[in-house]
């Protein structure tokens, strides 16, 4: 299983952006990741989550990407095992 360790400088960087400050507003209040395919957006948005007050977060992604890489991602790594994702996808009736 991977360790927060793991994630690279330029992942780090992100997350000292998106940092909530306690007693303040976050440090960053509106942040998109845009990096290349393969880069560990995924993993970075969910550690930001992660150290995130509790509560929901809505997540809008690909059809592929929603429905297998981000509850993978949350297996794979230790500091993100207490997550947990459910996929709304489909019609009313599917759901």
């Amino acid at each position: 299983m991977r360790q927060k360790s793991d994630l690279h400088q330029y992942q780090l960087d992100v997350l000292k952006l998106g940092t909530i400050v306690p007693n303040l507003s976050t440090i960053t209040p509106n942040l998109g990741l845009f990096m290349e395919p393969g880069l560990g957006k995924t993993v970075t948005a969910l550690t930001l989550i992660a150290e995130s007050p509790p509560g929901r977060t809505l997540i809008v992604a690909p059809k592929r990407v929603a429905e297998s890489v981000w509850a993978e991602e949350c297996q794979q790594w230790a500091h993100l095992a207490h997550l947990s994702a459910s996929k709304v996808m489909g019609t009313p009736k599917e759901r």
